[in-house]
């Protein structure tokens, strides 16, 4: 077993256990926002709607990410490419929305925070990408177990922005 593959089964109960608590989150969103979606305004209000995609990314990154580093068979290098891909992906796709928000975003700080808080653990996912290719293993799974726990923070903390609104708008 080489460095790569034993820190891989030394992390893998906590990418099993956030992969669990991404999908889980991801589901309940998912269902949240489906079933009452005119009471929490996302038809009408472009940032709530764009934060409640943003919460779906930010479980969805989660769940990717961490179902990715518990597949032991793909090798180092190819880990580290398919994290650069999905966190690259969530990080334009996320960096794309806040820019066409912008003036939304300056008027509600809030929001802006949650943006930045979902940024921070797509960066985090991509340079464990990164890491992983540079053949860095213990730094890049320490980064990538941060991006995870980054993200399940961000995208909890804009749930309950999105939830925690009365007809007023949300409240932080």
């Amino acid at each position: 077993m080489d460095g790569f593959e034993q820190q891989l089964a030394a992390c893998s109960a906590f990418f099993i256990a956030t992969a669990q608590i991404g999908g889980g989150l991801l589901g309940l969103v998912f269902v949240a926002m489906t079933f009452d979606r005119d009471r929490r305004g996302l038809g009408r209000d472009g940032a709530m709607h764009a934060l409640a995609q943003q919460v779906y990314l930010d479980f969805l990154g989660v769940l990717v990410c961490s179902l990715l580093l518990i597949v032991p068979t793909l090798g180092r290098l190819n880990h580290g490419m398919l994290l650069l891909a999905v966190g690259g992906v969530l990080a334009v796709r996320t960096v794309r929305g806040m820019l066409a928000l912008r003036r939304e975003l300056r008027s509600r700080p809030v929001l802006l925070q949650r943006f930045g808080l979902s940024v921070m653990g797509q960066l985090f996912f991509l340079a464990a990408g990164v890491l992983l290719v540079l053949s860095r293993v213990p730094e890049a799974f320490v980064l990538a177990m941060c991006a995870a726990l980054a993200l399940l923070v961000a995208g909890s903390r804009s749930a309950w922005l999105l939830m925690a609104g009365d007809d007023a708008g949300p409240v932080a």
